[in-house]
């Protein structure tokens, strides 16, 4: 995992951002990443200004983070274009914590790991290993002389 701590005026920390790396994703149960594609957030906070400059640069909220909190240049945060919000905030003393990951690693690691069956898939699969099961009761039960 990387940290990007970013600093108010005063030096103090003001935002810890937690970038989660194919290692640290690849160590997490299915369940858990899909429920990270399922928060993926993008935050506008009502804010016009904020809403504005997003969609006019097609910037993600870990990139204007970076841009108008941290000092980064535009070019700089270019390689955080496919970075999600996958977890939501913490608020520890006066430091605000994100976590993003990227979200083509979440689905190519997703599609690497083997299918889980849904509800109705599950459902469908209780029906017919019940059908399989009452004819051979059925059989096993004939009486033998």
């Amino acid at each position: 995992m990387t940290d990007i701590n970013i600093r108010n005026q005063d030096g103090h920390p003001a935002m810890v951002l937690h970038l989660l790396e194919r290692e640290d994703l690849e160590s997490l149960k299915t369940q858990q990443l899909i429920d990270m594609l399922r928060y993926e957030r993008i935050w506008y906070g009502g804010d016009y200004d904020f809403c504005d400059q997003v969609y006019d640069n097609g910037y993600n909220t870990l990139q204007y983070r970076l841009t108008e909190y941290g000092q980064f240049t535009r070019e700089e945060v270019q390689k955080y274009k496919d970075y999600v919000e996958v977890k939501s905030y913490q608020e520890i003393s006066a430091t605000l914590e994100f976590t993003f990951a990227d979200r083509n690693q979440l689905k190519e690691i997703l599609n690497s790991r083997p299918h889980i069956p849904n509800k109705m898939e599950r459902k469908k699969l209780t029906q017919m290993e019940i059908q399989k099961s009452k004819g051979k009761t059925k059989r096993n039960l004939k009486y033998k002389r």
